[in-house]
């Protein structure tokens, strides 16, 4: 067999053989009952700082650790606040959140604090949208979110403490106006490529205020990775290759001699 016939079967044994991207559901809705794939239930407000950690409804391999946060509006400083976990998903509690009342332990933009979460996983994965519920705040109902793709302050252990002040990189904002009830989102935008960390945030942009909602789902794609049997193939065409290489190399020495 010619060389160039046995480069030209790899390929076409190759090219079709590779494993789409998975795609993964994170429930958000909590429960009173002990669960690896939900947080268990709490009040509206608590020690800040806490954190919860849940494997995929999908996949029990994959796992997520969340984390709330907010960011002061006027000096962008960040603070960590407490996550709450409810019947229609994770919310934050900070400051000037009057201790989760009035609707305000949902991830909001209002009273001078934008709320936000900290997704960490254990694979790098791509955000591709976000179940929600909102409530309103102050008669208002509106529900942009903005998204952040964290891979710059990603710990080199996936679940380890964050310990973040300040925050840098590339928001962006999908609009949901005039949203109550449940919504879903798509991820868009800026918020691309894969990552072990991923932001979810109250909208970021000047001069929206207005906004809340809680995390429901949280849905997310891996990258496309080739299957067990294209591994062989390759195995093997390699092996293929060096064989041909060899008899070629032996037969232009016995000729030469």
């Amino acid at each position: 067999m010619k060389f160039s016939h046995i480069v030209a079967a790899m390929v076409a044994l190759v090219v079709p053989a590779t494993a789409q991207a998975g795609v993964y559901v994170f429930n958000g809705v909590c429960t009173n009952a002990s669960s690896t794939t939900q947080a268990t239930c709490t009040s509206t407000n608590g020690s800040y700082g806490n954190t919860v950690t849940i494997n995929s409804t999908t996949d029990a391999t994959l796992s997520m650790k969340v984390s709330g946060w907010q960011m002061n509006q006027t000096t962008n400083a960040i603070t960590s606040a407490f996550l709450g976990a409810y019947s229609h998903g994770f919310g934050v509690t900070g400051v000037q959140d009057q201790n989760g009342a009035n609707n305000l332990h949902q991830i909001d933009n209002v009273n001078g604090y934008t709320d936000f979460v900290i997704l960490q996983f254990n694979r790098s994965v791509h955000l591709d949208g976000v179940n929600a519920y909102a409530f309103g705040i102050n008669g208002a109902f509106d529900a942009d979110a903005s998204f952040s793709n964290g891979a710059g302050i990603a710990p080199a252990v996936w679940n380890a403490a964050m310990n973040l002040s300040s925050y840098s990189g590339t928001w962006s904002t999908t609009a949901v106006n005039g949203q109550s009830g449940q919504f879903s989102t798509s991820i868009t935008d800026n918020a691309t490529g894969f990552s072990k960390v991923w932001l979810v945030s109250a909208s970021m942009l000047t001069p929206d205020r207005d906004d809340g909602f809680k995390l429901t789902s949280i849905t997310v794609s891996t990258p496309a990775v080739p299957e067990p049997a294209t591994w062989a193939m390759l195995i093997m065409g390699f092996g293929a290759i060096g064989a041909t290489l060899r008899r070629r190399a032996v037969a232009g020495t016995a000729v030469t001699a």
